[in-house]
């Protein structure tokens, strides 16, 4: 595991599964973010025990240990039909992670614009320059002041005109 690390001056970085094989590298994110204070680099946890995952249901240190072992798992599995793609460990860790949801929810606005902020979601396969994830992050910190400001809770069925008049 390791952070991404955020883009200007956000408190918090994204935490990243690396996982190399076979000369192919996943590089998985789950959503999950902290304070890079927080961060232990040397055992590649956080740093509490007490920290939680965003919904407050699992201990963050333990969603990583159940995250690790199920990506060895799942390796080990699809390594006796031959070497795995990365977009079938990338499917089955999804799959593990949605599995108490049944179905895999569509992405929540926040976390597509987080995407956007990390460069993962790139222009005709070329990174974006340091200047325009700035101004996304910045973007995201409009939209999160003007939810807290009016309660317009922000997704994507009520961007509409009534959003635009506010």
């Amino acid at each position: 595991f390791y952070l991404k690390k955020p883009p200007g001056k956000l408190p918090y970085a994204l935490i990243y599964l690396q996982f190399k094989y076979n000369g192919r590298k996943l590089v998985y994110s789950f959503g999950q973010k902290i304070n890079p204070q927080d961060w232990s680099k040397t055992i590649k946890r956080v740093k509490s025990n007490r920290q939680t995952i965003l919904d407050g249901q699992y201990a963050l240190n333990e969603l990583l240990d159940k995250l690790e072992k199920h990506c060895l798992k799942v390796y080990q599995e699809e390594l006796g039909k031959g070497v795995p793609p990365v977009a079938v460990l990338k499917f089955r860790l999804d799959a593990f992670l949605h599995q108490q949801q049944g179905k895999k929810k569509e992405p929540i606005f926040y976390q597509l614009i987080d995407r956007f902020i990390t460069g993962e979601i790139k222009n005709k396969g070329k990174e974006k320059s340091r200047n325009t994830l700035k101004n996304y992050a910045t973007l995201k910190t409009h939209l999160e002041a003007f939810d807290i400001r009016t309660r317009y809770h922000i997704h994507f069925e009520n961007i509409n005109l009534d959003f635009f008049h506010r």
